[in-house]
């Protein structure tokens, strides 16, 4: 398993073979919630059955995508704390916890890139706190639904 947890997270391996591990040390965890979600804006699903993990993540793709972050919009992004770290995080100012727990994709290429900044989106999510971002997010974007699956 620690060869497993090492694999996943050395830079050196491929994305497809760190998220192959991951997924696989996630399924040997049985009492792990694996409800999935999906996303819609106005109606129009955006992603379908993503992981809770990633719910940051299509909620800034969503964003992105519709054209809905501006400077008032990236710094209500970056303030955000739904999940008890950063929702938006320079890898400059990640901390060796962070690092050491993956809260952040840290391995991987910056997930949103605003007016030359690049930031990344935390994974830290799980029941206790995914609401908190629902309820925030829906309140701020009309328009924004998520669904459990």
């Amino acid at each position: 398993m620690a060869s497993l947890y090492a694999i996943s997270s050395d830079p050196e391996q491929e994305k497809d073979t760190r998220d192959s591990i991951r997924e696989a040390l996630d399924s040997l965890s049985s009492d792990k919630d694996r409800s999935t979600f999906n996303i819609k804006y106005n109606g129009e699903v955006f992603s379908r059955n993503f992981k809770k993990s990633d719910i940051g993540l299509q909620t800034i793709n969503l964003l992105e995508e519709k054209n809905l972050i501006n400077d008032d919009i990236i710094e209500f992004l970056i303030e955000d704390r739904s999940c008890s770290f950063f929702l938006l995080k320079k890898k400059e100012d990640f901390t060796e916890t962070e690092i050491k727990y993956r809260k952040y994709r840290t391995n991987d290429a910056p997930e949103l890139i605003y007016k030359g900044e690049e930031f990344y989106v935390a994974g830290n999510w799980e029941l206790g706190n995914i609401h908190r971002l629902i309820n925030k997010f829906t309140e701020k974007f009309p328009g924004l639904e998520y669904e459990t699956n």
